[in-house]
């Protein structure tokens, strides 16, 4: 018998077009809808090869006793099913850690096809693809449970922002547990990402909710962000693990500005950027004694969630989240809640949210220098990744 010959089992003959069940080892094993045509046997009958359209139906053994593993055969680009004692293991695990780098295409529709397989889901329309910040990318898709985001962090980068994607996993899980509207990263083969020689991939169910957009952004709204704020503070401020490294916001933004200084020389002439770089070395230690935490650190308008009702109800994008002082979330969020039309920002706005906060910074005697200082760094900070684009 040739290796991957098209013919039957040599006791069983030719596999079953419905429901069967292969013994071998003293073992049952229930196989599911394949035929001559899609099936070649091993010699030592102990592997089968099923085309890439049998993935799903397949999975639909799941509902038996089984763990499928599949594997790309590099050459063939079929599925081999590995049945090993009473498990049936599914893995393209292989062929995603070794992708052809010079074909994106093609790596992409391997990492749908391999979260396709994990999640038992069928895309169904088009798909959306876009940067997300300086450095991440994402891919939206539409499928039969909802609609999909798979975020790609690149391992080897230049990024200036303060967040990585493993700390970003556990924070929306902190924070889902916490009863958080946040989207929650799903679980393939026991973890939350897989990776290859680049990348860091991820991904989850968008939540409901929508982006506030700069049209509605208002008095009344702002005191809503602010009061979402405030609570999403007082979880944040619990948030600790060990593999917490906490960053200095003020040092870290000093940092940032020495990289721009080594790429863009000419930057370090200009009479702003000397007095902005000069205040955040005065104030590098101001924050020292307020509350450290989970900080998301991009509180931009349209990362917060609304109903249809107006209401603030959930939070996303956590690409730069880090552990520090929660003080920079409510200066983000203070300048995000009140920016208007043509960015020009409302003190009205401004009062609103920081009324609606209020509780969070007497509870930890937050000052308003600390606060105004913290603004101002932050302004800086934005004119960084801004710049560094």
């Amino acid at each position: 018998m040739s290796k991957n010959k098209r013919i039957g089992h040599p006791d069983l003959g030719q596999p079953k077009s419905v429901m069967g069940v292969f013994e071998e080892w003293g073992k049952s094993f229930v196989l599911y809808e394949f035929t001559s045509e899609n099936v070649m046997w091993s010699q030592n009958c102990q592997i089968f090869i099923v085309s890439l359209g049998e993935c799903r139906s397949l999975e639909s053994t799941l509902q038996c006793r089984f763990i499928c593993l599949y594997k790309i055969l590099e050459k063939t680009g079929n599925l081999a099913i590995e049945v090993v004692m009473d498990e049936i293991k599914l893995n393209l695990k292989k062929s995603v850690e070794h992708m052809d780098k010079q074909n994106e295409d093609k790596n992409t529709e391997l990492i749908l096809k391999y979260i396709s397989g994990f999640l038992n889901i069928t895309f169904v329309g088009s798909r959306n693809e876009s940067s997300l910040g300086n450095t991440t990318s994402h891919i939206i898709l539409e499928t039969d449970k909802g609609t999909l985001c798979i975020r790609f962090y690149p391992k080897n980068h230049q990024k200036l922002e303060t967040g990585n994607p493993l700390f970003e996993i556990k924070a929306l899980q902190f924070l889902k547990k916490n009863g958080f509207n946040v989207p929650v990263p799903l679980s393939i083969e026991d973890e939350y990402y897989f990776e290859n020689s680049d990348q860091i991939i991820f991904c989850y169910f968008l939540i409901p909710g929508t982006p506030i957009p700069l049209s509605e952004l208002s008095v009344d709204l702002a005191a809503k962000i602010g009061t979402y704020l405030n609570d999403f503070l007082k979880a944040s401020v619990l948030y600790f693990s060990k593999e917490c490294v906490f960053i200095n916001t003020f040092r870290y933004i000093l940092e940032i500005a020495e990289k721009v200084e080594n790429t863009h020389s000419t930057i370090s002439s200009s009479s702003t950027w000397k007095i902005m770089k000069s205040h955040t070395e005065v104030n590098i230690s101001i924050l020292d004694g307020t509350p450290k935490g989970l900080v998301h650190a991009d509180c931009f308008y349209e990362n917060i969630l609304r109903d249809g009702g107006g209401n603030v109800i959930g939070l996303i994008d956590f690409g730069d989240a880090y552990y520090g002082h929660l003080l920079h979330d409510v200066a983000i969020g203070a300048m995000e809640a009140s920016v208007l039309q043509g960015e020009v920002w409302s003190l009205e706005n401004v009062s609103s949210f920081l009324k609606a906060v209020t509780e969070f910074l007497m509870s930890y005697n937050i000052s308003f220098e600390q606060f105004y200082e913290t603004l101002k760094v932050d302004c800086f900070r934005f004119a960084l990744y801004t710049f560094s684009k």
